[in-house]
Order: C-alpha cells, then sequence, then structure tokens
C-alpha cells in the first residue's frame, strides 16, 4: 500500500484530491507545507501532495521555495 502526505483535515481538498488519485492509499495529514515536504524527503511516506495555487491568494510561494529541496520527484 502507498502513502500518501497531504494537508489536512480528513474532508479538505487536499485530503479528497490525494484520495481520488489513490483510494486505497494511506493518507497521512499534516497542517502545514513544510512537514508534507519533510516527510517526502524522510521517505516517511511515497508521495506529497500539495497545493500549488490558491484561488483566493495566489500562487503558493513557499511551495516554489521547498519544491527546491527535492532532488527526485515531481
Amino acid at each position: 500500500m502507498i502513502s500518501i502526505a497531504t494537508l489536512g483535515p480528513k474532508g479538505s481538498d487536499g485530503y479528497r484530491a490525494a484520495h481520488q488519485y489513490s483510494p486505497d492509499a494511506r493518507l497521512v495529514l499534516y497542517n502545514r507545507i513544510p512537514d508534507i515536504v519533510e516527510a517526502y524527503l524522510r521517505e516517511e511516506v511515497d508521495f506529497a501532495f500539495v497545493p500549488i495555487y490558491n484561488t483566493r491568494e495566489g500562487d503558493i510561494k513557499e511551495y516554489f521555495r521547498l519544491q527546491q529541496l527535492l532532488t527526485n520527484g515531481y
């Protein structure tokens, strides 16, 4: 079974997106994007789902900064 880190809580947009991607996956919910990326970098999860755009605020610049830490994944 794969594991996916995403923003919580259960029922949030991130949760629903991860569940739609892989209904049988173990979803690990976090409150902050850096925690999601760190879990992925520590190989605690197989995938990290993070938002890159917010319709109210535009680009989520924090995501783009954290993406530079990734040497694999996309």
